[in-house]
């Protein structure tokens, strides 16, 4: 694989990320598409693709192309957080349940070592909670709205 077809394929893969935001789900399939022509091992082209099949409420073909993302980046922390997400809005909660304790996996010891960051400065482990709550609740809302332009204008 040449370098000038993988960065054509980053480009177009920005390409689709771009239409997602829009909401342009076929435009950026397509978009998706042509990013896994030009690089098969694009995991981030398979994982836009998933997000807009999901949006074209193709749900099976979603998680099917997010599964190849997943072989293609086993350890990706937001493919593996919109695969579990799928599997849960499918009623695949066993499935979504067994995703999510992957992620707990590979974000844990992340979470440890900044606990053991903050007893080395002399903090008590206290001062991690609130930051990680937000983030928590952050995320959860960010998933809920699907673009900037969605939200209520003043």
């Amino acid at each position: 694989m040449d370098d000038k077809k993988i960065e054509e394929s980053k480009k177009k893969n920005e390409e689709g990320r771009e239409l997602l935001m829009k909401r342009e789900y076929r435009k950026a399939r397509q978009a998706f598409d042509e990013a896994i022509r030009l690089d098969p091992k694009n995991a981030r082209a398979h994982s836009g693709k998933a997000n807009a099949l999901f949006g074209l409420e193709e749900l099976e073909k979603a998680v099917k192309e997010m599964e190849k993302a997943l072989e293609l980046a086993p350890d990706d922390k937001e493919i593996l957080d919109n695969y579990g997400a799928y599997l849960f809005n499918m009623g695949k909660h066993k499935e979504a349940l067994g995703v999510a304790e992957r992620l707990t996996d590979l974000v844990h010891p992340f979470t440890l070592s900044q606990v053991q960051h903050f007893h080395d400065l002399g903090l008590r482990e206290r001062v991690l909670t609130l930051p990680v709550m937000v983030a928590l609740v952050l995320s959860m809302i960010w998933r809920q709205i699907g673009s900037a332009s969605t939200l209520p204008s003043a």
